[in-house]
């Protein structure tokens, strides 16, 4: 689904979700730019510095939490 928003750029966090949805934009021939973060905390505390008025911002998130 985020290959069919079309965004500029997509933006992942290194985390045990990223090489299904890397292989989901990949199945969807996304050509835009693609990052991958090893540092999240870093990257959310920039976040200023990456995005513009008007921008839109999915913030993604690892497997739930299993409480027990």
């Amino acid at each position: 689904m985020i290959a069919e928003t079309n965004p500029d750029v997509v933006v992942l966090m290194k985390n045990s979700t990223t090489n299904h949805i890397v292989n989901g934009l990949k199945s969807k021939n996304f050509t835009k730019e693609l990052k991958i973060e090893n540092n999240p905390l870093q990257f959310y505390l920039n976040l200023k510095l990456f995005i513009a008025k008007d921008d839109v911002v999915l913030m993604q998130n690892d497997w739930p939490d299993n409480y027990s």
